[in-house]
């Protein structure tokens, strides 16, 4: 009998791949460089689900489970940036409330 394998393996990779890219930086990687990556792969995230809707649309394809897994990592790196950047935003608004 065929092993069935679980769709949520293929949706959690692009959180894995954004949280080894943070937790790995070199030395040259700032924090802005590591989120315009970021930013750039999740963009490329989007254009792939974009791409396989319009196969879908067009009847190129007919593998719907290929766009909801594409269109869950475009949505789970959404996001992710979006609660970066409240985080950042909140962690500035901290610093800036600190009496020097």
């Amino acid at each position: 009998m065929a092993a069935i394998t679980p769709l949520t393996s293929g949706i959690g990779s692009l959180a894995q791949v954004a949280a080894k890219k943070a937790a790995e930086p070199t030395a040259a990687d700032g924090f802005s460089d590591i989120i315009s990556k970021t930013l750039a792969d999740v963009s490329a995230a989007e254009a792939t689900a974009d791409k396989i809707a319009v196969g879908i649309a067009s009847g190129e394809s007919e593998n719907i489970q290929d766009l909801l897994i594409a269109t869950s990592k475009a949505t789970l790196g959404v996001q992710i940036l979006t609660e970066v950047r409240n985080r950042a935003v909140e962690a500035y608004q901290e610093i800036m409330r600190m009496q020097v």
